[in-house]
């Protein structure tokens, strides 16, 4: 039988929070601008999950330029991405039947901060760590860890609830199971048996909190 869950480690975007194309539209932009015109919205695409600050620093050697010109242009539309149907009075519920939030993001400090204030969410999460809390961002399993510490928990109590392979890969090395949402197709590659996927966020509450009526499980295949 599957172990209850203690606490829930959600990603942001793609996740809870719908800005896939915005983030991917101003990463093409940036690299446009600055005449990197070989890089492709797919090829963006396949880097959704990631931190793309550090991805844009990766493919232009750090030039603080595109950094600046990047994060700016960022900001300046982040705010306006609306949360997925039902996350926030999914969130809400969770944490009235006992169970803890937390969230583990690749996104810059800044943005996160006011996001969740804008949807009046944050104070559903206990523990937020964002691209600046942590030495390494994910898939490395450093951030989960640091958030399962300050919640003295330990691994196998915590789920990650993402959406992309860096959730999943994050998750597995740091001994957490895992959920992902397929709002988009952003699970390709992933090879796993047991985890498992939703389409929706009242499909997930039916999984986690298994005294609600009408849960469904659907399990990845390999």
């Amino acid at each position: 039988m599957r172990e209850p869950v203690k606490a829930v480690l959600f990603d942001l975007d793609g996740t809870l929070l719908d800005s896939r194309d915005m983030l991917v539209e101003a990463v093409y932009q940036t690299m446009q601008r600055f005449n990197y015109t070989t890089i492709s919205h797919q090829t963006i695409l396949h880097r959704f999950g990631t931190n793309f600050t550090d991805y844009l620093s990766e493919l232009t050697a750090g030039n603080e330029e595109v950094r600046r010109f990047f994060l700016e242009k960022k900001a300046m539309v982040y705010s306006a991405n609306p949360l997925f149907p039902k996350v926030k009075e999914g969130l809400q519920e969770l944490r009235d039947r006992g169970i803890r939030l937390g969230m583990v993001t690749n996104q810059e400090r800044e943005l996160v901060d006011t996001i969740l204030k804008k949807h009046g969410i944050a104070s559903l999460f206990e523990v937020v760590l964002a691209r600046e809390d942590v030495p390494e961002a994910k898939p490395s399993p450093v951030p989960l860890l640091h958030a399962i510490q300050q919640m003295d928990l330990t691994p196998s109590e915590v789920m990650m609830a993402g959406d992309t392979y860096f959730d999943w890969k994050a998750a597995k090395n740091a001994g957490s199971s895992c959920v992902l949402f397929q709002f988009y197709d952003t699970i390709a590659g992933i090879e796993q048996k047991k985890d498992n996927l939703f389409f929706d966020f009242p499909q997930f509450l039916d999984y986690v909190i298994p005294s609600r009526k009408g849960g469904s499980e659907t399990w990845l295949k390999n």
